[in-house]
């Protein structure tokens, strides 16, 4: 090899101005790192603040007082019940996984939607969970945000499928399989009856979430603007 010859610019094969236009026409600017927090996801931050401060206030000030925010439309508790249900829980365990399950998966799901969008998907989805559970369990009392959330776990499935997740931060398994095996056990709990998690409302949420990511994100469509217990 000649070590005299001139050598390929690489940095001129690229005429300048180069732009990469997606299908719609529109510029694509290079992707920055998704950072999590209040700027990109003041939804899950302000759920997340709320739900935290509920359980210090009703399960540790107010010992037992959570009880009055639940929904249990044959007990009397329907409104403010049905949407205050959404940030309590029954115990530390309960806020705990929630609020985890809201962290990993619900940030990255707003980030993609942006917070309106990803608000809509979250008090939709936590609805129906209430209501669906509502009408299997009318006696039940409600708390939690696993409703929500299992909506929210649609969203992410649906754009995520493959992206690997840690069940209990050690075994790596892909989103779309843990989402089938929690499916599958929801399925088996609500055909066996057990009264102490709310199995109808994490369907009719996952149900719901799904449905509607189809809504806010069609398929072809543009891409999204990145800006008892249940």
């Amino acid at each position: 090899m000649d070590e005299g010859a001139p050598r390929p610019d690489n940095g001129r094969i690229r005429p300048d101005g180069y732009e990469v236009l997606d299908a719609y026409g529109r510029r694509i600017e290079p992707e920055k790192p998704r950072r999590r927090g209040l700027g990109r996801t003041p939804v899950s931050m302000a759920v997340l603040v709320v739900c935290v401060a509920v359980y210090v206030v009703f399960n540790l000030v107010l010992n037992g007082a959570q009880v009055f925010l639940t929904f249990s439309p044959a007990n009397g508790l329907l409104f403010p019940g049905l949407l205050t249900s959404i940030f309590a829980h029954a115990d530390f365990l309960h806020l705990l996984f929630n609020m985890v399950i809201l962290y990993v998966l619900g940030t990255i799901v707003e980030i993609r939607y942006g917070p309106a969008r990803y608000a809509l998907l979250f008090v939709v989805s936590a609805l129906f969970a209430s209501l669906a559970q509502a009408a299997v369990e009318p006696a039940g009392y409600q708390l939690g945000a696993s409703g929500a959330l299992a909506g929210v776990m649609a969203a992410f499935v649906r754009h995520n499928p493959r992206v690997m997740l840690y069940i209990w931060g050690i075994v790596p398994i892909p989103a779309w399989l843990a989402a089938a095996l929690w499916l599958l056990y929801n399925v088996v709990g609500a055909g066996l009856g057990e009264a102490s998690v709310a199995f109808v409302a994490h369907l009719a949420g996952f149900a719901a979430g799904g449905a509607l990511s189809f809504l806010l994100i069609p398929l072809g469509g543009p891409p999204a603007a990145h800006g008892k217990r249940g």
